[in-house]
């Protein structure tokens, strides 16, 4: 008895020693509780208080009333309390260690690759269709001169291929997992190649294809791991320290800062220069309009959805963008769901600022009731996720790194609904599924213990 006792205390040592601990400690402002109120509440009262006129440097009527705001803002008050329900814990701790078998961290690394792989087999396929459509290197060439109409002129010859090249989508979840082998691993090497790999790709998609979501959407995880995750020695540089403990106060900065790399190229050379506004001036109402058109469209939303929209186009905008599921939805509805809106903000709107909102769209298509079901059930699963990641888990420190920018997106859009978030969703679940099968061997319970001290 006591040789097997022995055995069990022999084995539980060499789990613990073979087991890879990461340690987490969280900021205040990555709540995503505190986030998905503060923002959209903030940004709806904003919009509330601007007089008409103001609209009118963007193009579109003033529509938001007092009524569709409040209704925004219980959408953003349900969502926000899901979260903090089902992220809720009994103690106060700020930190957490995540605890790792090496088969686990062996399977990160193979689970890694091969998310690289498909992102980087996701873009080859697309420019190789774009090349096949009719796209040239003088399209590439004119973009880079900064030419007019060079970037839309490039899109027509680049559509992405539905259900294909949206494989490319697994790149925020490549950049988390290269972000968490780089805590794990003391040379991580191939990591940085696939994350350098893959921010070039999603840099160059936000130039060349304007779509600067596709850059957002990778630096989001970027951020995150890296301001949860402690380095191997315990300690990060100063800088990093300041940075995140001032991310508040940099947020806009750097917001500003990102729209006016990429405005400087895509509007400014052919349409700011002579708008009579400094660069300045320009692009501050470029980013205010981008946010503040979202939540105003949203009541607009609201208004021509009774008309012109169909059940499901924008709240679950992930079944449109599949063809399969797309011609089930056509066979429902009986015509294409998504593009009325787009139609009819060129009638009715500023088709430039074409971003719906989040909160009155499902209220526009779902009802109260189902507005309040589907933001409840949401929160539910984002709260859970972040829970955990303060418990512990792995799977929901990755997610908790993919919900920043959705989060920071509801002005404008429901990302979990586009087809985009597909990929990330998928591939979350099949992290966890690895993962779980791959647990550290636990020591076996003493069970014979008892009968040993009765003998005895």
């Amino acid at each position: 008895m006591r040789e097997l006792e022995a055995r069990e205390n022999d084995a539980g040592q060499v789990a613990t020693e073979a087991s890879v601990g990461l340690r987490l400690t969280w900021p205040w402002w990555l709540h995503p509780a505190l986030l998905a109120f503060a923002i959209p509440t903030g940004l709806t009262l904003y919009c509330l208080s601007l007089p008409s006129s103001a609209f009118a440097d963007w193009g579109v009527p003033k529509v938001l009333s007092g009524n569709s705001a409040v209704l925004l803002i219980v959408g953003a008050c349900a969502f926000a309390l899901a979260i903090a329900v089902a992220s809720w814990r009994p103690t106060s701790s700020r930190s957490a260690t995540i605890t790792l078998s090496p088969r686990q961290v062996e399977y990160l690394g193979r689970a890694t690759r091969t998310l690289f792989i498909l992102t980087v087999a996701g873009y080859v396929i697309w420019a190789t269709s774009a090349a096949l459509r009719g796209a040239t290197l003088s399209q590439l060439l004119a973009i880079l001169q900064f030419e007019p109409g060079a970037v839309s002129a490039l899109k027509k010859n680049a559509t992405p291929i539905g259900g294909i090249t949206t494989i490319t989508q697994f790149g925020p979840v490549v950049a988390a997992l290269c972000m968490i082998r780089m805590r794990l691993v003391p040379d991580a090497r191939s990591e940085k190649t696939y994350l350098y790999i893959v921010l070039a790709l999603a840099a160059l998609r936000s130039f060349l294809y304007a779509e600067r979501l596709a850059l957002i959407e990778v630096l989001g995880p970027v951020v995150v791991v890296a301001a949860v995750c402690r380095p191997k020695g315990g300690r990060r540089p100063v800088w990093i320290e300041g940075a995140i403990k001032l991310a508040p106060l940099l947020a806009l900065p750097a917001l500003w800062t990102f729209f006016a790399i990429f405005e400087y190229s895509r509007s400014w050379l052919t349409v700011g220069a002579t708008s009579g506004d400094s660069f300045f001036q320009y692009v501050t109402s470029r980013v205010s309009g981008y946010y503040i058109t979202a939540v105003n469209n949203s009541a607009l939303f609201v208004d021509a959805s009774d008309v012109y929209g169909y059940p499901t186009s924008y709240s679950l905008k992930f079944l449109w963008s599949f063809p399969a599921t797309a011609q089930f939805m056509e066979f429902i509805v009986g015509d294409k769901g998504a593009p009325w809106w787009q139609d009819f903000l060129k009638n009715q709107a500023n088709p430039e600022y074409n971003s719906p909102g989040s909160f009155l769209v499902t209220y526009a298509e779902l009802g109260l009731v189902g507005m309040l079901v589907f933001w409840i059930l949401l929160g539910l699963a984002i709260g859970r996720a972040y829970r955990a990641m303060r418990l512990g888990s792995l799977v929901g420190l990755l997610v908790t790194s993919v919900c920043l920018v959705p989060v920071l997106e509801l002005p404008r859009i429901i990302y979990w609904a586009e087809g985009r978030s597909t990929p990330v969703w998928l591939a979350c679940l099949v992290l966890a599924h690895g993962l779980r099968l791959r647990r550290p061997v636990q020591p076996a319970r003493k069970l014979l213990q008892p009968e040993v001290r009765r003998t005895r």
